[in-house]
């Protein structure tokens, strides 16, 4: 396997776990889940900032992505170009949950 299609399977990986996990965040917001009721609606009083830690781990990971898919060479007939966008908008997502999250 080519190392361009390595890193088009490394983005499509890094960008499901991250709207997967995006979608498990937003889902159990606060005061949606049993430990939030307990804690008051307010689940960072019992994660702290590992409350996040999966999104960001998430973001890191589609980074890291959008990185390795900048130096390919070849742009595949626009493919490449438009799973860097779709990737930039995915950390956009995952940062606009964490802000949601905060309110």
């Amino acid at each position: 396997m080519t190392r361009i299609k390595k890193s088009f399977v490394v983005v499509g990986m890094a960008a499901s776990l991250a709207v997967a996990f995006a979608a498990g965040t937003l889902v159990n917001a606060p005061g949606t889940t049993a430990q939030a009721q307990v804690n008051g609606g307010n689940p960072a009083h019992h994660h702290g900032r590992e409350h996040h830690s999966v999104i960001r781990r998430g973001m890191h990971l589609l980074k890291r992505a959008v990185k390795v898919l900048s130096h390919g060479a070849h742009d595949f007939g626009g493919h490449r170009v438009q799973a860097i966008d779709l990737t930039k908008q995915a950390i956009e997502q995952l940062h606009a949950a964490m802000q949601f999250d905060h309110h």
